[in-house]
C-alpha cells in the first residue's frame, strides 16, 4: 500500500505497515533542486533527499517512459525508504464464472528498505521482507520472512534491466537457505502486458516450510496515485493548507489546490505508483510440500512507494491510524481510498478512480479519471460488524459504508466493503497486531450497480474517536 504503508512484519521482529511505521532516521535532508537530478545517489555522505510536490517535470521519472520504468525498477537509496508491495486475491480452481467465497484467498508479498542511521562512511538500513497467505479454510495467516540489516550495502539483490528483487538468508532450522523473489519475466516494469513471477521458500511462524509461486500479468499499466508530474501523494496537510483547500476556489479539492498553488508540501507525502490490475495466470501454495491452494484466477495489486521523513514528518506520523482500501471492480476499473488520522494534523481522506479514460502522462503513467474532494468522502464503520480476535482480543469493524459525493453525478458512489475472512489479523510477539486482507465490494457508482474485491487495512475499534472516520 503501504503502502502501503501497507503491513509488513516478521517472526520475532518488528511490524511495518507500508510506509507508516517510521524508523529513527538520523540524516540531514536536502532539497532536490540542490542536486544534479539526473544522477541522484546516496554516496556515503549520510544525506537523504526530500520528497515534494511539483507541477514541473523536474525529476527523472517524470520525463520519459524509459525513465519511469527505470525508477520503478531501482532501489532508491537517496530517499529514506522504498519498497515493492504485491497483495490481493488468489482464486482456487480453473476458470469459472461462478466463483464461490470459499475459493478466494488472501495473499501478500513485500520487500522494503528503511534507512535508520548514517554518518559519513557508515550507514545502517533495515530490510523488512515478508510473504503471507490466508484462506477461508485456514481462517488465519501463514506467513514468513525476515528483518535483514544492511551496513553500507543492502542484503538484497536487485536488478533493473530486467527487474528483479531477491532476498536470501539462512534457515533457522539449519536447512537450505531461504529466499523470496519478485522477477519480471516479460515486458517492461510497470507497463501493460508485463509478466511477473512472485515466489518464496521460507519458514512460517511455526517453522513449517511455506512455498509460494504466483505468476501475474499487468492488464492495465501503472497509475499515479499522487498529484503532479511525480505522483506526489500527500498524507496530511498543515492547518494553513487545510484552510486554503477548504475555501473557494478549491472547495476541498487537494488536486486543484496543488495545481494552482506553489505548495511543495516538503516531506508531507511520498512518490506513490500502483499497478492496480494484475491478472493471476497461475499460482500454487504449499506447506511442508502439501498443496494448500492452486489455480489460475484472481487479481493482485502492486504498490511502489518512495519517501523521506524529516523531523516534522516523524512527529506527525508518530501517533496515527488509517483506513486503506484498494478496490478492483469486475469491469476492470479500480479505486483507491485512503485516510490517515493524526493527533496533530487531523484527518485527510483521499479517493481516486482509475479507468481507461484516465489521461496518460508523458512518462506512460495513467492519471486518475477522477479524484474526490476530501470533504466529499465519508467512511463509516457498520456497528454490528464487530469481530473480536481470539489472539489479541482486539475488536475490529469488518464492514464499512463508503459514500463519495461529487458535483458530477456520474461520480457519486455508495459502496459497502466487507471482509471475506474474519480473521485476517497478524500477531507477532512484541509488536502491535495488524489487520489486512481481502474484502468484497458492492454498491453503486453513477447509479449503476458495481461489485468486486478489495484489499483493506483496518484499525481496532479502540482507535476510533467517532463513528464517521471520514469527517474532518
Amino acid at each position: 500500500m503501504e503502502g502501503k504503508m501497507k503491513l509488513f512484519l516478521f517472526v520475532n521482529f518488528v511490524v511495518f505497515l507500508l510506509v507508516f511505521k517510521v524508523p529513527g532516521q538520523h540524516f540531514p535532508i536536502i532539497k532536490q533542486n540542490e542536486l544534479d537530478l539526473t544522477s541522484l545517489k546516496k554516496n556515503g555522505n549520510g544525506v537523504l533527499v526530500e520528497t515534494f510536490f511539483s507541477k514541473q517535470a523536474l525529476l527523472p521519472q517524470t520525463q520519459t517512459k524509459n525513465q519511469l520504468i527505470n525508477f520503478l525498477s531501482t532501489e532508491h537509496e537517496e530517499y529514506g525508504l522504498d519498497g515493492w508491495f504485491f497483495f490481493g486475491n488468489l482464486i482456487e480452481g480453473k476458470d469459472d464464472t461462478k466463483i464461490k467465497d470459499d475459493q478466494i484467498n488472501s495473499f501478500f508479498i513485500a520487500i522494503q528498505r528503511m534507512d535508520v542511521f548514517a554518518i559519513p562512511g557508515l550507514s545502517l538500513a533495515i530490510f523488512p521482507c515478508i510473504v503471507g497467505f490466508n484462506s477461508p479454510e485456514l481462517e488465519e495467516y501463514i506467513y514468513g520472512g525476515n528483518l535483514l540489516y544492511g551496513i553500507n550495502c543492502p542484503p538484497i539483490t536487485a536488478t533493473s534491466n530486467p527487474w528483479s528483487v531477491t532476498v536470501s538468508y539462512p534457515s533457522k532450522l539449519h536447512g537450505p537457505p531461504l529466499m523470496m523473489s519478485m522477477i519480471l519475466i516479460n515486458g517492461k516494469m510497470g507497463m501493460k502486458d508485463a509478466v511477473y513471477i512472485l515466489s518464496s521458500y521460507v519458514e512460517d511462524q511455526k517453522g513449517n516450510l511455506l512455498q509460494i509461486y504466483v505468476k501475474i500479468k499487468d492488464v492495465f499499466g501503472v497509475v499515479n496515485q499522487g498529484y503532479g508530474s511525480s505522483s506526489f501523494f500527500p498524507q496530511w496537510v498543515l492547518p494553513a493548507q487545510r484552510k486554503a483547500i477548504q475555501a473557494a476556489p478549491f472547495n476541498g479539492s487537494v488536486k486543484s489546490y496543488l495545481s494552482t498553488k506553489d505548495a511543495r508540501m516538503t516531506c508531507q507525502g511520498s512518490y506513490y505508483y500502483s499497478a492496480p490490475n494484475l491478472k493471476v495466470l497461475d499460482f500454487k501454495i504449499t506447506k511442508n510440500n502439501k498443496t494448500l491452494a492452486k489455480g489460475n484466477q484472481g487479481k493482485l495489486w502492486m504498490d511502489y512507494i518512495v519517501q523521506t521523513y524529516n523531523d516534522n514528518a516523524k512527529t506527525v506520523i508518530n501517533k496515527c491510524s488509517w483506513f486503506f482500501a484498494a478496490i478492483q471492480f469486475s469491469d476492470n476499473t479500480s479505486m483507491m481510498i485512503f485516510q490517515l488520522k493524526t493527533k496533530t494534523m487531523g484527518i485527510l481522506p483521499i479517493a481516486n478512480f482509475f479507468s481507461s479514460k484516465g489521461k496518460v502522462k508523458t512518462n506512460g503513467a495513467i492519471s486518475a479519471e477522477y479524484c474526490w474532494d476530501f470533504d466529499k468522502i465519508s467512511i463509516t464503520p457498520v456497528k454490528d460488524s464487530i469481530w473480536t480476535s481470539p489472539t489479541s482480543h482486539l475488536e475490529y469493524y469488518t464492514k464499512y459504508d463508503i459514500i463519495l459525493q461529487s458535483d458530477r453525478k456520474e461520480y457519486n458512489a455508495n459502496l459497502t466493503v466487507g471482509t471475506l475472512i474474519n480473521n485476517q489479523e497478524i500477531c507477532i510477539s512484541g509488536t502491535d497486531p495488524k489487520y489486512e486482507g481481502i474484502a468484497t465490494v458492492s454498491g453503486t457508482l453513477n447509479s449503476r450497480k458495481v461489485k468486486g474485491y478489495a484489499w483493506v487495512e483496518l484499525q481496532p475499534v479502540a482507535s476510533f474517536s467517532n463513528d464517521k472516520i471520514g469527517d474532518i
